[in-house]
């Protein structure tokens, strides 16, 4: 189905001509384009995550009663590894005013926004994109809400910059029919879809011309994770199941008997005494007793599933931390190395991601005044074992080669080096404070230098010397 004005990119994007109006016509176009081609694709990435999806085709099953069908939740292992790893720690979000961060930081907690942003990382990684959309509720609070691409979408405008022109957001109520919302850059139009939309309430949205979402993704092709190793996946599946198909053969294979004549009460007696008990005592039969069995496959499976297992990480780019190779690495140094594909994979998320927050931020300043979008630094922080004792070492290394906030910078003990330099002022200044007032030369009259001096300058003092 192709849209009757607007075009979609070679990155999913959906774009309309900048210089023509958005119809409701126009707005019932790309709603059936994008359940026809987009709806129910997302909807198996799903399936895929929650290990709901057949490993392979059921043409074997057909012809099989007992064939199995294995599934190996590799995409939920790989997602739910890198972020993780990404976003495990919650990032910083900060300004350096003190009065507009305390507003900040109220309005982070009081939305829950770091939870709402390890559910768009989580589902970026699955989808390829995710949508956080901003609205005012009930009470008129400011909050934001994370919606999948299976049902919602982005309309952006034809020029370089790609401008937001609305975002939509539908699903089916009680008697099945299609309502939803379009969020425009003034207004959001509640409609309902059956032959035709019609707009069924429309209110006023105070974002100051901006369209109240942000699509977040991990890279500009709308890839999620497992994408690149659908296909290694599932034919890992198919092996698995294989294998533990020749395991039930095994157990359920074939009695060949040769020249044997027996009663149904005979070949019960065999089942249950696991006894055979022959009549050709005279040797005129050449009788034999025998399972019957297949070739046996088992080193062919053990190779292709340890490949199957390499090749599905190394494309993924994620870290398999379970691997018993990865678990000896001792050193930090080792530890990043084995990681270094996966952090690779992270920082260009957290560029990403950078970019789709001060995006994000914009809209939500119009309400919350914690300054410009470009004054909020964002700091992610990997989730990975540390060695402090080794952290330590270096930075008592760059102590006098470099500033003592690049030196504690190095430590993941310390998540501000800034406040942790306050801290340590103020502990010695403290440190100074109490030796001064606990020197036992206080006791006999003795002065400190600085007491000295204050006297000397109190005695030359004009008022002073008049008097003597």
């Amino acid at each position: 189905m192709l849209l009757q004005r607007g075009i979609v990119s070679d990155n999913d994007e959906y774009l309309f001509p900048v210089d023509e109006e958005f119809t409701r016509e126009d707005l019932r176009s790309f709603i059936n384009y994008h359940r026809t081609n987009y709806e129910e694709q997302y909807k198996d990435k799903l399936r895929e995550y929650k290990g709901q999806t057949k490993a392979f085709d059921d043409e074997i099953a057909q012809n099989m009663q007992d064939h199995n069908h294995l599934i190996v939740n590799f995409p939920k292992n790989l997602v739910d590894t890198l972020n993780g790893y990404f976003i495990g720690i919650p990032p910083t979000i900060k300004v350096d005013d003190q009065d507009k961060d305390k507003v900040l930081q109220a309005w982070i907690r009081n939305n829950s926004f770091v939870d709402k942003l390890a559910e768009v990382s989580k589902q970026s990684s699955i989808y390829g994109k995710a949508f956080m959309l901003a609205y005012n509720n009930e009470n008129s609070e400011l909050k934001t809400a994370v919606l999948s691409p299976d049902q919602s979408f982005m309309i952006y405008d034809d020029t370089i910059n790609k401008k937001p022109i609305a975002f939509v957001t539908y699903g089916k109520n009680a008697k099945n029919e299609i309502t939803g919302t379009a969020y425009y850059s003034n207004r959001a139009d509640s409609f309902t879809y059956i032959d035709d939309i019609r707009i069924t309430d429309s209110k006023l949205l105070v974002f100051k011309g901006k369209v109240p979402a942000v699509e977040f993704f991990d890279n500009e092709e709308r890839m999620g994770v497992f994408d690149p190793v659908i296909t290694l996946i599932h034919a890992y599946d198919k092996a698995f199941s294989a294998k533990l198909d020749d395991i039930d053969y095994f157990a359920h294979a074939y009695l060949f008997l040769k020249n044997f004549d027996l009663t149904e009460e005979e070949q019960l007696n065999i089942k249950q005494n696991r006894l055979i008990v022959t009549k050709n005592a005279s040797g005129e039969y050449d009788v034999d007793a025998k399972f019957l069995e297949k070739p046996d496959a088992d080193g062919n499976q053990e190779n292709i599933l340890n490949r199957l297992t390499t090749m599905i990480y190394q494309i993924s780019m994620i870290a398999n931390i379970s691997d018993d190779v990865f678990g000896s690495s001792t050193s930090g140094t080792a530890l990043a190395y084995k990681m270094q594909s996966m952090s690779n994979l992270a920082v260009n998320k957290e560029r990403k991601f950078t970019q789709n927050l001060r995006a994000m931020f914009d809209v939500i300043g119009v309400q919350v005044p914690y300054g410009e979008p470009m004054d909020i630094a964002f700091r992610f922080t990997r989730n990975i074992p540390n060695n402090v004792a080794e952290e330590a070492e270096t930075a008592k290394n760059l102590i006098g080669i470099t500033s003592l906030e690049t030196a504690l910078s190095t430590l993941s003990v310390v998540s501000d080096p800034k406040a942790e330099i306050t801290r340590i002022q103020d502990e010695q200044n403290e440190a100074t404070k109490n030796a001064v007032n606990n020197n036992p030369a206080t006791d006999y009259g003795f002065v400190s230098s600085t007491e000295e001096k204050n006297d000397t300058e109190k005695a030359d003092t004009p008022s002073n010397k008049q008097g003597a």
